[in-house]
């Protein structure tokens, strides 16, 4: 593995280590004097606590001794806000801007390309959400795309001209279907449909930003600026959820892969030489974990890195550990 990339993500299944091993990352960067910024846009915000960080939307200095690189705990609202220039004032748009909306990986990849207009980071590391949840930052550019589609857009131009003559209300009751939204007024709340019309218009209004943002999926799938790590863990029986991970980076993105595997015992365990039957059969098991894990790389011909598992209580110590397993891969690839 030679060198760094511009753009380096970090996905994978939940509980594998994947947080500690994207800071690990930062934190190897910035030891070779390179200017880094990580960005979580996973909701639980491990990194926060990992790097004890106070929870903030803006980017902030993480700093250990002669260490030290920026981090973002990425927030949909204040970077949906940072986006339109205002504040958000609508509860359909907080909803969806929650972490648990629907904006989440939209905004996510919008935010890693403001950072790369900035153009200030040698290296932006992001640690994305886990699991399924990371298909959804694949599928953040044509999410944009269907939504902003030119049909939609004409169509929502149109019912909402105002140097037209009848409102958008007033075309929709003349059609016949004013009951349907009686009754569903009376579902959703008052006001509803008048939140649901401003959300549309305020998201239609900024359209070209959304637009804009979709420039970073180039980048992305660019192997001169971009690297793609899948991470999982020695002890997580999760290889189905990972090969559909991988597969999805394989068919979505051509770039540069690599399998990592952590919390790995198998240097250690290959030359022990257990005397219970019992330890023999736990030998046995960690083993063969590990090897059907190095086999969905080696069939696609992708290197495998390795990361052992650090019995330590202070996570600080453990950054710097993973630091040095970093560079000692560099050497070896």
């Amino acid at each position: 593995m030679k060198d760094f990339k511009k753009i380096e993500i970090f996905c994978g299944t939940g509980g594998v280590g994947k947080t500690t091993i994207s800071a690990s990352r930062a934190f190897s960067l910035a030891a070779d004097n390179k200017k880094v910024l990580l960005i979580t846009i996973d909701p639980a915000k491990r990194l926060r606590q990992l790097l004890n960080l106070k929870d903030q939307s803006e980017i902030v200095e993480f700093k250990n001794e002669k260490i030290s690189f920026d981090v973002l705990l990425l927030d949909c609202k204040s970077s949906f806000e940072k986006i339109l220039g205002s504040k958000v004032d609508n509860k359909i748009l907080e909803n969806l801007t929650s972490s648990r909306g629907g904006l989440n990986e939209i905004l996510a990849v919008l935010e890693i390309q403001t950072q790369i207009n900035r153009n200030i980071y040698d290296a932006i590391v992001v640690d994305t959400a886990p699991g399924k949840n990371f298909l959804d930052f694949l599928n953040s550019s044509k999410k944009i795309n269907r939504f902003f589609n030119k049909t939609f857009a004409e169509a929502f131009n149109y019912i909402t001209n105002q140097n037209k003559p009848g409102r958008f209300f007033n075309r929709i009751i003349s059609t016949g279907i004013e009951k349907f939204l009686s009754y569903l007024e009376s579902v959703t709340g008052q006001g509803f449909i008048n939140d649901f019309l401003e959300a549309i218009s305020i998201l239609y209004g900024n359209r070209e930003k959304f637009i804009d943002g979709l420039s970073v999926e180039k980048t992305l799938n660019d192997p001169a600026h971009s690297r793609w790590y899948l991470v999982t863990s020695a002890e997580h029986m999760k290889e189905v959820e990972t090969k559909q991970i991988f597969d999805s980076i394989q068919a979505q993105m051509d770039t540069e892969r690599y399998l990592i595997i952590n919390k790995s015992w198998y240097n250690n365990l290959t030359s022990w030489q257990p005397k219970t039957a019992r330890m023999k059969e736990f030998k046995k098991t960690i083993i063969k974990q590990e090897e059907i894990k190095t086999s969905i790389s080696k069939k696609s011909n992708i290197e495998t890195l390795t990361f052992p598992d650090l019995v330590t209580f202070d996570p600080i110590e453990q950054l710097r550990a993973l630091q040095e397993y970093w560079k000692q891969t560099e050497k070896e690839l």
